[in-house]
């Protein structure tokens, strides 16, 4: 670069290229403020019960819960890779990844759902905060080749996972599923059911679905199991030759749509299936907050 009539380095500075500090595009040397998917205040004040206290055993806990909460709301909307997230997030990726695991494992996500869902249905004027109707459907997504026990969807023409979800009438998340994509729909719907504990939701009635649900053997499981629910089966209108969305069961369709806009969903990235049902109730939890947010 020096010879040949070329810019030598020596003269970049009198041209005016300038080195730039990584500090210099941020006034008062402040890097961030905060990421989009950061909790409030009010949003950590919901969820800071649901977070397990200390056991009691060994070190102190020094960990920022709410960090780690950060960290993984990020990774759930962004798509990154967990070594990919940002040291300023505060909290060491694997840290993030480990509680992220444990809370997979002891429930957390599945109660914290659960609460939220309630309080979303009372704070929009529901009577009571648990359904009296479900809407249950499926998705087939794409594997990667870290995807353990992957499946083909012929009819979809998709090798990987299908995640099964039931939601109440307004959308929100009650009770996701994965499997490997060559599971039927019918076949997997009393697992969906098994998991709504009817203690919980004992004023579950009718069960929204498509003609994928008629299946006898899921008919047979609800009449042992849940005997008061009846299954609801929504088609097309006779000679429909486009799409019409269906009475009440809509509204779950609409829910793989919010879920989708979290780019971790794009395809199934995660190894095991309960990982997977777990970034599908984070997602959850993150639209249920925002929601909740407004209301207040």
């Amino acid at each position: 670069m020096g010879g040949g009539g070329g810019v030598g380095l020596e003269k970049i500075s009198t041209r005016g290229y300038r080195p730039v500090s990584p500090m210099a595009a941020f006034p008062g040397g402040i890097m961030r403020t905060g990421y989009p998917t950061d909790l409030t205040e009010s949003e950590w004040a919901l969820v800071q019960p649901f977070v397990p206290p200390p056991t009691g055993a060994g070190a102190p806990r020094t960990v920022n819960f709410r960090s780690v909460l950060n960290s993984i709301l990020y990774l759930n909307r962004t798509g990154c890779q967990w070594r990919m997230l940002p040291n300023d997030l505060g909290t060491p990726w694997q840290t993030v990844y480990a509680y992220f695991a444990t809370w997979k494992r002891n429930g957390t996500w599945t109660r914290l759902n659960a609460a939220l869902a309630a309080q979303v249905r009372v704070a929009e004027g529901r009577p009571d905060p648990t359904p009296s109707a479900t809407c249950i459907d499926s998705q087939s997504v794409k594997g990667t080749e870290c995807t353990e026990n992957p499946g083909y969807d012929g009819g979809k023409k998709i090798q990987g996972r299908k995640r099964h979800i039931l939601t109440d009438t307004l959308g929100l998340l009650l009770v996701v599923v994965v499997t490997a994509a060559n599971v039927d729909d019918g076949a997997a719907a009393a697992t969906v059911l098994g998991r709504l504990d009817p203690g919980v939701y004992s004023r579950v009635r009718a069960v929204f679905a498509d003609q994928k649900y008629h299946n006898h053997a899921f008919e047979a499981w609800l009449s042992g199991h849940r005997p008061g629910v009846r299954l609801e089966i929504s088609s097309r209108p006779p000679g429909a030759t486009t799409f019409q969305p269906l009475r009440v069961r809509w509204v779950v369709e609409r829910t793989f749509a919010w879920i989708g806009r979290c780019r971790r969903n794009s395809k199934d990235y995660e190894r095991t299936e309960s990982s997977s049902e777990a970034m599908v109730q984070v997602s959850s939890i993150r639209l249920m907050l925002r929601r909740l947010n407004k209301c207040a």
